[in-house]
């Protein structure tokens, strides 16, 4: 099975949450064409799509809602120094 491999840094800045964020108009159009684009349930048993999306962030409250729903897995890695 061949999927897409895509991996964005940051990924808060671009899915910032909508209720605490302030943003311009066209942070907002990307977080609404991000969740139209992943609208539809995906499950481990029959994903609809072939994207394997890897997001990395410090901060991962400040992710919205909505499109944290989006992901099937979320993997949390603490790094002690």
């Amino acid at each position: 099975m061949k999927f897409h491999v895509s991996c964005c840094a940051e990924i808060d800045a671009i899915l910032a949450d909508r209720q605490t964020s302030q943003r311009d108009g066209s942070g907002e159009k990307v977080l609404e064409e991000f969740l139209m684009l992943f609208n539809e349930p995906v499950s481990n048993e029959r994903p609809s799509r072939k994207l394997f999306l890897v997001g990395a962030t410090n901060y991962p409250m400040r992710i919205d809602v909505a499109a944290r729903g989006r992901f099937i897995r979320n993997i949390v890695l603490c790094v002690l120094v």
